[in-house]
């Protein structure tokens, strides 16, 4: 999956974090991503557990259904203009722009929603 990312959506609340990457910048759904934006997407969220036994719980959603579900074992890498995932067989490579600003705050979500889960790399490159 590749695409050039015209929006992006922040979501931190008591129920998770997310993350969502619209290529035709309509990042404004809050029912299901998939019904209603027909370009490409990629949505990332940690939900959190509701007691200390349970781990919280990192999803994945993409335009393609069999590209969605539970996230494990996986490497994110975070470049200036480029946020890089690879997870099981699957790669998504989405061209952002983002102002200092912007990048500051997508590295700081991606630390909330990745925590210790995954590799997680970040480049002013």
């Amino acid at each position: 999956m590749q695409f050039n990312c015209k929006q992006i959506k922040y979501k931190d609340d008591a129920l998770g974090c997310s993350i969502m990457f619209c290529e035709n910048g309509q990042c404004d759904s809050e029912t299901s991503y998939s019904n209603s934006i027909t370009k490409n997407y990629f949505f990332i969220k940690r939900s959190y557990s509701d007691t200390e036994n349970e781990p919280d719980f990192l999803y994945i959603e993409t335009i393609e259904p069999d590209k969605s579900g539970p996230l494990e074992q996986f490497q994110i890498n975070l470049y200036r203009n480029i946020f890089l995932i690879k997870y099981q067989n699957f790669t998504a490579e989405i061209t952002i722009e983002a102002t200092d600003s912007q990048f500051t705050l997508l590295q700081f979500t991606l630390k909330k929603i990745v925590g210790s889960r995954g590799l997680l790399h970040f480049s002013n490159t």
